[in-house]
């Protein structure tokens, strides 16, 4: 009985402490997204678009839905509460416009989720040495979010993506990592490379001009930002759990 109860004490203390990890509430989970149906992405020197565009709220958005998997809770109260599965549509804001509602997706309750762009995350080089060879990596121009690199089927081109979602007044963390291959680029023919997306961008021997529309997904992760004293206090009560059954059943 006295080894059963110090075992209790330590696995309620220890209990605590995890559940420390999950209890704080807001947006939380994991999935994918990727273009509506005849849709892509369109880039040029200084703009992303999404399309198909979305109509209902006016010109500047496009349409994406959530893929298989896809499983991002939210609990914005009574009503309002449920899970982003797969196949959601939702909207996502073309480029450049860092700020509110970069991504929206309709919850329970007329209750949206609305995913606010704070910025890019860092690309892989910061070479701008584009070229044909195998393999390359590069960057378009100093400070671009797009990291390119030359495979034997043309260019994979990776975009990373990071911002804040506030659900029933808890604070998450989103990211959200952009891919697509260009197998190869209108203007020159052949398998594409990373030096021709450098040429067309910048209006380098080719006309200037944009690279797509072409199909794309993206991987999304949102992880819940636990406040400070709610921490404190699971893991206060925690330990005492633990101090209490040590020093109660603990040999003198």
């Amino acid at each position: 009985m006295k080894n059963f109860n110090l075992k209790t004490y330590l696995f309620a203390g220890i209990g605590l402490l995890a559940f420390a990890g999950s209890a704080f509430g807001g947006a939380a989970g994991s999935g994918s997204i990727g273009f509506c149906g005849g849709g892509g992405v369109i880039v040029d020197a200084t703009h992303i678009t999404w399309s198909p565009p979305n109509g209902s709220l006016g010109a500047g958005w496009g349409c994406d839905v959530t893929g298989n998997g896809t499983a991002i809770t939210y609990n914005n109260g009574p009503g309002m509460s449920g899970t982003i599965g797969s196949n959601v549509t939702g909207n996502i804001r073309n480029l450049p416009a860092v700020g509110d509602m970069f991504l929206t997706f309709p919850g329970a309750g007329g209750y949206n989720l609305d995913f606010v762009l704070s910025g890019f995350g860092p690309t892989n080089t910061t070479s701008t040495a584009c070229s044909d060879s195998l393999p390359n990596e590069c960057i378009v121009t100093a400070g671009s979010p797009f990291d390119l690199l030359n495979n034997a089927n043309g260019v994979a081109v990776t975009l990373s993506t990071v911002g804040t979602i506030v659900d029933g007044g808890v604070t998450s963390v989103w990211n959200a990592i952009f891919t697509t291959q260009l197998s190869s680029i209108p203007q020159f023919g052949g398998i594409a490379t990373d030096e021709q997306v450098q040429d067309v961008i910048l209006g380098d021997g080719v006309a200037a001009g944009s690279i797509g529309p072409t199909s794309w997904s993206a991987t999304l992760t949102v992880t819940p930002i636990p406040e400070p004293g709610t921490v404190t206090m699971f893991l206060l009560s925690g330990i005492a759990l633990i101090g209490i059954g040590r020093k109660r059943f603990g040999k003198p």
